[in-house]
């Protein structure tokens, strides 16, 4: 019989579509190992006019911890300037690549 022929699809991105993917950055507000505190951390933001805050989960070490995050900015330089806006708020980040 005839064998059906499959052809294994790639994604090849160039130089530039890597370096804008890796030129976002974000502002991260806090990271906690209690996802109900991250939630209220996310919901202060937004209630205090935060707009782009999410939260990102992740294992690290075996523990679940909850990051919550601003962003994502095109650059750092426009990163920085949205946490000195967060610090004259009284909130302290730090600006890290995506």
């Amino acid at each position: 019989g005839i064998k059906p022929r499959f052809e294994i699809a790639q994604t090849v991105h160039t130089k530039q579509q890597l370096s804008q993917a890796s030129d976002q950055y974000v502002v991260q507000l806090g990271a906690f190992s209690d996802k109900t505190k991250a939630q209220q951390h996310l919901n202060n933001l937004k209630s205090n006019g935060v707009r782009s805050v999410y939260t990102e989960t992740h294992m690290i070490n075996g523990n679940v911890v909850t990051r919550v995050r601003i962003g994502p900015f095109s650059n750092r330089n426009v990163a920085e300037l949205e946490l000195e806006k967060l610090k004259r708020l009284g909130l302290d980040g730090v600006v890290t690549p995506r």
